[in-house]
């Protein structure tokens, strides 16, 4: 799998109208979730997971999934905006 795989298909995510804004932000909800199941033990899929949850407001559970990314490897990609979005 490639990092590009969940950017095809939600081609759509950046735009912030109605109807297609909330599908899209539940595509990539869904698409990191199969992401994870795939690769449970990537801090970069609970970090990409986490920051998903952030975003629709899923504090509590993003949190869980942001200090997941960093305790499986503390120097990942993006370790430094995790740490920010927890403090």
């Amino acid at each position: 799998m490639t990092e590009q795989w969940p950017h095809t298909l939600c081609s759509g995510a950046s735009s912030r109208n109605g109807k297609e804004h909330s599908l899209n932000v539940r595509c990539w909800v869904i698409l990191h979730g199969v992401r994870l199941s795939l690769y449970p033990d990537n801090a970069l899929a609970c970090f990409h997971y986490g920051m998903t949850l952030y975003q629709v407001g899923e504090y509590e559970k993003a949190r869980s999934f942001l200090n997941r990314a960093l305790s499986l490897n503390p120097s990942f990609a993006g370790a430094d905006t995790a740490r920010r979005v927890l403090n």
